[in-house]
């Protein structure tokens, strides 16, 4: 499910992301700007979930380093560290003296009048026994073990002896940078001639507008407001749109074609940039309840 959530938001983000681009192109600008609302939030969504994930990775690598390991695995012990060990073992203890016959000390009496004492000590000295007979080996072999990562190598400081080192070709820095440099400006010069393009396609440029020429533009109205009332929907479009041409173009003359489709006879000539900003504007959906899509642009003579 998380491998699907996650390429649900990355489809969101390249779709939202070519549509931007794709509408700027078109100069729907209300349109673009509703698809980078999407795109922001799908990358705000994407980020978010890459630092959960990230987060939940670290969780549980210190769970795991804080959790002992189930099955450890013991490492090789040296003979020459568990014997270096045993040679340097402290003499044992002689916790029951006391049992010595050769002792002279009168105060064993005592111990021995107590028929309980004597059990106890007994069983005590038993005990003892065992534990000296079988906790010692065991925890000398665990110290030789924890001791066995600290150990010299074979041949000391020095190593095993071996034979002359023999010189290692290098390769050459040529060869080795050579195909990520030519990747990396082939890479740098295809954005930059993108981003020249894309400027120049969204450029605002003037035309050079022909006298005695009328642009003829028809529309396709879409819309309840546009079918009860196309030819208020269109003037209402038209004036919302006029100002593209960035001049005193005159008040359009609006007809009515039946079918949902407007006439607009725009008293000046419409150039081709002029016309690519003109259909975005109207094609954007910027009045409410009143879509339409641009059929054609022409120019025809002047009356």
């Amino acid at each position: 499910m998380r491998r699907v959530s996650l390429a649900a938001v990355i489809g969101v983000l390249a779709a939202s992301g070519a549509y931007v681009l794709i509408y700027l192109f078109r100069w729907e600008w209300h349109r673009a700007i509703i698809t980078a609302l999407f795109f922001v939030a799908a990358e705000i969504g994407f980020g978010l979930a890459v630092l959960v994930r990230r987060l939940t990775r670290l969780e549980q690598r210190i769970e795991e380093l804080a959790q002992p390991s189930q099955a450890p695995v013991s490492p090789t012990i040296d003979p020459a560290i568990l014997e270096r060990i045993r040679e340097t073992a402290p003499p044992a203890s002689n916790p029951f003296a006391w049992l010595d016959p050769s002792d002279p000390r009168l105060g064993v009496f005592l111990p021995f009048l107590l028929g309980v004492g004597a059990l106890a000590s007994g069983l005590a000295w038993v005990v003892e026994q065992l534990a000296r007979h079988t906790t010692t080996p065991m925890l000398e072999r665990r110290l030789a073990q924890r001791l066995a990562p600290l150990a010299l190598p074979d041949g000391g400081l020095l190593g095993v002896a071996t034979g002359p080192i023999g010189r290692v070709a290098r390769p050459r820095l040529g060869r080795t940078w050579a195909v990520p440099i030519v990747a990396l400006l082939l890479a740098v010069g295809a954005a930059a001639a993108g981003v020249d393009w894309l400027g120049d396609a969204l450029q605002t440029r003037p035309d050079e507008r022909r006298g005695d020429v009328t642009a003829r533009v028809e529309l396709q109205l879409r819309g309840s407001r546009s079918a009860a009332r196309p030819t208020q929907a269109a003037a209402i479009l038209w004036g919302t749109c006029s100002h593209v041409l960035h001049g005193s173009v005159g008040q359009a003359v609006v007809r009515d074609r039946g079918a949902g489709r407007v006439e607009l006879m725009v008293p000046a000539d419409i150039g081709e940039h002029a016309e690519e900003r003109l259909r975005g504007c109207l094609q954007d959906a910027v009045v409410d309840r009143i879509q339409a899509t641009v059929v054609s642009v022409e120019s025809v003579p002047a009356g």
